[in-house]
């Protein structure tokens, strides 16, 4: 009994870390060498947002405590607000699709805000989430 209970916390353990969600976790959802142009704060559900605006015009925004990346909410509006005021070249991690709201979506994005990076003058630190071209 005493096995099958350690073989059953062990292959939680194994699916659970194998399902871990991180911003190099996608292959699709960065732009690299950007400037945040614009940035937009208010509350949707009663849940405070902020959303930016890149020099390419991609837009992503951050939902306290909604989906899965609500978590870094205060992680994200701090270092978003950085690299607006000083202007520095970014890289921007979104998620496709997150938002489902109609008009959040249609007036703004339906991009979720999942990661930012430094740039320097030859490349972007962090992970590459670009589709592998074939």
């Amino acid at each position: 009994m005493k096995n099958i209970i350690l073989f059953f916390a062990f292959s939680i353990a194994l699916v659970s870390s194998a399902f871990a969600e991180w911003t190099g976790g996608f292959s699709e959802g960065m732009y690299s060498n950007v400037v945040i142009k614009n940035i937009t704060t208010g509350q949707i559900d009663t849940h405070p947002y902020f959303c930016i605006e890149a020099s390419n015009g991609a837009r992503a925004c951050s939902i306290k405590n909604l989906s899965i990346w609500g978590p870094s909410y205060g992680t994200l509006y701090d270092m978003a607000l950085y690299f607006y005021m000083t202007g520095e070249s970014v890289r921007v991690y979104y998620d496709p699709g997150v938002w489902y709201d109609e008009s959040f979506s249609t007036e703004i994005t339906a991009n979720a805000l999942v990661g930012l990076s430094t740039c320097g003058t030859d490349k972007c630190f962090g992970p590459n989430r670009q589709i592998p071209s074939k």
